[in-house]
């Protein structure tokens, strides 16, 4: 496992791409240095997958490639903010709460999150800027009166530290409020938000809000992205169209409106067949033409066949592996381009009647849904795994017994053998507080989870 202290770090110290997708990752983010974390359930929230992480990550750097280089910590702090307020939908189902995915960093990626969920992320960017943040948690008392558990985030901006709570700003934003309530200290602030004991006492600078709601944030850049991020960013509008589409119409029909929406998207350019969940939409409208679109496909095709022949036996699979038993890969790639745009199917060997049965077998459109078929069956399979992998391996970290098997092979000597049933028994005592705390923590949640859902509605009315 991969330990950081956020993904600034990662990148730092790792080639990100050469991470395995089924690694895993601690990211310990505003968790860290805080006894309080130091337990089983807050590890796994903060654990993801190499796959998990690396998309996280490429949707962190699309936001941050819309900042300009000119920008203060001012502006890229008020940016961040408005944009995850924007983007990021409170979540109400419950049932998901159980994941503890709605209070990790990959909200980023479904767009929905509670407290604790928008408070790491923004303390996870912050991070990546540079700029002082702390994760704080409490309870906070709304305008209805009702108080409970809530996280929200410490700023410290040009020597001035002041707090923010995104949740509740988002809730404004999410029903297109320009100006922000919560970027800042004011009395409202310091009243209806009361850290616990064990969190740092700050002393806060308080700005008027015209002073907040005047900075800059407007001048944003569109900078251009590497081939790999492109496809990073197929392949996740492929996972967020699938899993839309799974809960409403199963596995098989899901599949088969993810292949026919990026067939639509090559033939007719039309974006919203993708999703608006983590921002595929958005980024395939941004940064893929229909053309790209082809091309990533074409490349993608050519690479999965060189690692292992793709599913089915038929003319296109066939005429590519013949084609890289004699030319390398970007040749073979040139070569299904050439037939693909041009219908020239030159490009291809003659070996074993690859080019002869191209001609007579397959047409430009067969072509197109076969490199489609193989691209998102490939994707989704892989994507399937790495998520069968995480739960396995996440059991293996939460696996805190021993089988009496395991206990029954360990030989020690007789001065040892008597000291070891006080030991034993004093690690169920442990183990048994341990676990009593837990429960009394899921209770705990469940009322922070009511809380929070009171929180947004109240901010909307």
């Amino acid at each position: 496992m991969i330990v950081v202290n956020n993904t600034k770090e990662l990148e730092q110290k790792y080639n990100l791409y050469a991470i395995p997708d089924d690694e895993m990752v601690m990211v310990l983010g505003g968790l860290a240095n805080k006894e309080k974390y130091n337990r089983e359930i807050y590890q796994r929230r903060i654990t993801y997958t190499g796959r998990q992480i690396k998309q996280i990550i490429e949707q962190m750097q699309e936001i941050e490639s819309a900042m300009p280089d000119s920008w203060n910590d001012w502006q890229k702090a008020k940016y961040i903010y408005e944009t995850l307020g924007n983007k990021i939908e409170y979540n109400r189902n419950k049932e998901e709460y159980k994941t503890q995915q709605p209070s990790n960093l990959t909200v980023i990626l479904s767009r929905k999150a509670i407290c604790a969920g928008y408070s790491l992320l923004y303390k996870e960017m912050m991070d990546r800027q540079g700029i002082s943040c702390d994760y704080i948690r409490g309870r906070a008392t709304n305008r209805a009166g009702k108080t409970d558990k809530h996280a929200w985030n410490v700023l410290q901006v040009d020597g001035q530290t002041f707090p923010v709570d995104l949740t509740w700003d988002s809730g404004y934003m999410q029903t297109g409020e320009k100006e922000l309530n919560y970027f800042g200290c004011d009395t409202e602030f310091l009243q209806s938000h009361v850290p616990d004991n064990d969190e740092i006492n700050y002393q806060y600078y308080c700005y008027k809000k015209e002073s907040i709601n005047s900075i800059n944030t407007q001048d944003i850049k569109k900078k251009e992205i590497s081939e790999e991020q492109k496809i990073g960013i197929i392949n996740l509008a492929i996972e967020q169209n699938y899993e839309k589409f799974k809960s409403q119409y199963g596995e098989e029909q899901a599949k088969k409106f993810v292949k026919q929406a990026i067939k639509t998207y090559i033939t007719q350019g039309k974006a919203n067949v993708f999703t608006r969940q983590g921002m595929a939409r958005e980024q395939i409208k941004e940064h893929i033409s229909q053309n790209d679109m082809m091309e990533l496909l074409i490349k993608v095709y050519v690479q999965q066949n060189e690692t292992g022949p793709n599913q089915g036996r038929n003319v296109l699979n066939e005429a590519v592996q013949e084609n890289l038993k004699k030319y390398n890969r970007l040749q073979v790639e040139q070569a299904l381009r050439r037939y693909i745009f041009e219908m020239n199917s030159k490009g291809f060997t003659r070996e074993n009647n690859a080019r002869k049965n191209i001609e007579e077998y397959m047409t430009q459109d067969i072509a197109i849904d076969t490199i489609i078929e193989n691209i998102v069956e490939r994707e989704l399979e892989l994507s399937e795994k790495t998520i069968i992998l995480e739960e396995q391996n996440l059991n293996e970290i939460n696996r805190l017994y021993f089988d009496g098997d395991e206990f029954a092979q360990v030989k020690l000597s007789e001065e040892k053998s008597q000291k070891i049933i006080p030991k034993a028994m004093q690690w169920i005592k442990e183990r048994t507080k341990t676990r009593n705390n837990e429960k009394n923590s899921l209770k705990e949640n469940n009322y922070k989870e009511n809380f929070d859902i009171n929180i947004k509605e109240d901010n909307q009315k």
